[in-house]
């Protein structure tokens, strides 16, 4: 059976107080609709946006929620960007969840972060702050490009 775009919208609810389309069908356990498509298990929202654009994604590309409601297929509510536009989103919309020092499985304190940011600029290898800090040296890495703590360091944050 080919799948079209009918398909996935009499498998939905619209709320008509957020004009969402809901997927009733199979979601996961975040609440995302899954859906087989072209012989894979996709998101219903990344389906929905390739069939109306006619394109298909790569590995990079994200489809996001305006409404920032998971079972949400509704065209209207969905925006084209990347992993990065996906958390500048998020944490604009205040919807950080186990953050930093919030995270249970933080290893690392906000003062060590910027104690190791501090200490790196002043010349310290990344090597020898992860060894003394008990962390990988991918961990601090990742802290000085910006890809962890940085709502900690404003490292690559907009």
């Amino acid at each position: 059976m080919n799948l079209n775009l009918n398909d996935l919208y009499k498998r939905a609810d619209l709320n008509l107080i957020s004009g969402c389309l809901e997927w009733t069908g199979f979601r996961d356990p975040a609440g995302y609709s899954r859906v087989s498509f072209k012989g894979r298990l996709e998101y219903g929202h990344r389906v929905v946006w390739m069939m109306v654009h006619e394109t298909v994604l790569t590995s990079d590309e994200e489809v996001l929620h305006k409404c920032d409601n998971p079972p949400c297929i509704n065209i209207d509510h969905l925006f084209l960007g990347t992993q990065h536009d996906n958390l500048v989103d998020m944490v604009r919309k205040e919807r950080r969840f186990y953050v930093g020092e919030d995270n249970p499985h933080a290893i690392l304190t906000e003062s060590i972060v910027l104690e190791i940011v501090k200490r790196n600029t002043e010349g310290e290898s990344g090597r020898s702050l992860a060894h003394e800090f008990g962390v990988h040296k991918s961990t601090v890495y990742d802290i000085l490009k910006g890809r962890r703590w940085s709502h900690t360091t404003g490292i690559g944050m907009p």
